[in-house]
């Protein structure tokens, strides 16, 4: 069930306010009864367990609303009510993607978010949380090409192969839009995405497959990525192009397999981010 946040988190602040008040009043008349005794032992006694009383209530509405595990459901339902329409917080990262977005390349096209989720790096036993990557949409195109999908729920469209193809090869302008949970190195980083890359494109076409990682390689003339830095590929027609932090690099022109192959990252079953790819499924509602 779907539990409506205001009214939910409004009843149970109610609550301890409530409580508070009852412990409150039970403190002050304890202190009044003692008074009346002038015994003034007591009545220090009394207000002791006035405040103590309040005090537990205040302890225990706090730990109600700030554990891990209550504390981010309260932040979360609030970031909904104010936040929803214009950003989405990837929740596993906490890094925050607008709705909508406008680009250098393709200015006059609206594109909208899919959906956004974690890249994850096992290292051992331990997950590292490497960036957050959303899915966006050149809207008018994306409607067209995906309106057989249009009345289909996300848990079907989640496990829907023919959907994805559609999502990385359709003749729409669409992005991957990343940015870093942490800092990695040029290297690190851009051996990486050519490793997920390679098969995909040897794959689509694997005449070329080298020559067209190399020129994606090529992109890349960065020292390293830190934390908070935005890394953008998009395809706008057979183009792909790239930017970090905003800059405008040289595109890689009439080459629709190199971008076939890389949405194809994503988008396959072997996703690299596979809690992206099932959220991807859930945000074409949105286009309708």
């Amino acid at each position: 069930d779907y539990k409506e946040p205001t009214t939910g988190a409004l009843s149970e602040c109610l609550f301890f306010f409530v409580a508070f008040v009852m412990a409150s009043f039970y403190g002050y008349e304890e202190a009044n009864t003692l008074v009346e005794r002038q015994n003034q032992r007591n009545l220090s006694l009394g207000m002791g367990v006035g405040l103590v009383c309040m005090g537990a209530v205040l302890l225990v509405a706090c730990l109600a609303v700030y554990t891990p595990e209550a504390g981010p459901r309260y932040a979360t339902r609030f970031a909904v009510a104010t936040a929803a329409e214009t950003d989405y917080k990837e929740p596993t990262t906490g890094i925050s993607f607008p709705i909508n977005l406008g680009t250098r390349a393709d200015p006059m096209a609206e594109y909208r978010l899919l959906g956004a989720g974690p890249r994850i790096k096992s290292i051992g036993p331990i997950g590292v949380k490497v960036y957050g990557v959303g899915f966006y949409v050149e809207v008018k195109g994306a409607k067209n090409a995906l309106k057989a999908y249009a009345n289909v729920s996300p848990d079907a469209l989640a496990t829907n192969e023919a959907f994805y193809d559609a999502l990385k090869s359709g003749n729409f302008n669409k992005i991957i839009d990343i940015r870093m949970s942490r800092g990695v190195g040029r290297d690190k980083m851009v051996s990486a995405l050519v490793e997920a890359l390679l098969p995909k494109v040897q794959a689509v076409d694997p005449s070329q497959a080298e020559e067209l990682v190399a020129k994606f390689e090529a992109l890349f003339w960065d020292k390293g990525f830190k934390e908070g830095d935005q890394i953008r590929l998009q395809q706008v027609g057979k183009d792909m192009y790239l930017s970090v932090n905003g800059d405008k690099r040289p595109p890689i022109t009439n080459e629709p397999a190199l971008c076939k192959a890389f949405f194809a990252i994503y988008t396959d079953a072997d996703s690299v981010a596979p809690v992206a790819r099932e959220r991807f499924a859930a945000g074409v509602a949105s286009l309708y």
